[in-house]
């Protein structure tokens, strides 16, 4: 009987059988995507790249609304992007509402609709 057993463990370890199941472990990749929504308007900000440098969008040609950015970064890595609609009433109650969102994986994780003030806001997300 001891033959067999040692036969049969023998048989499981040349067969690249174990005991150490990864398909729970965590992904360190994660696709990455910044949206800006400022109805008709256009917006100026700055964001975090894929390399982690911050990237300021101040100067003419400015973003369109629905301007979106995508990468992809291995975690942990610090996501952020902050907007302000290009209007004369900015500031203001009148200004238009702008938004913010950040998705990771496909997934909405933040979104901010002119959190600081009307027609500017941001979103910051930290991935573990």
């Amino acid at each position: 009987m001891k033959k067999v057993i040692s036969i049969f463990i023998a048989a499981m370890a040349l067969s690249g059988i174990s005991c150490t199941d990864n398909s729970y472990a965590v992904a360190t990749t994660h696709e990455v995507s910044y949206l800006v929504e400022a109805g008709s308007n256009n917006w100026y900000g700055e964001y975090i790249s894929s390399t982690g440098e911050k990237i300021c969008n101040c100067k003419i040609p400015l973003l369109s609304s629905g301007w979106q950015y995508k990468f992809t970064v291995e975690a942990p890595f610090t996501l952020h992007i902050d907007a302000t609609v290009d209007s004369p009433l900015y500031g203001t109650s009148d200004a238009p509402d702008i938004t913010t969102k950040i998705f990771v994986d496909g997934l909405l994780v933040a979104s901010n609709t002119s959190r600081w003030t009307k027609g500017a806001t941001s979103s910051d997300y930290e991935i573990q």
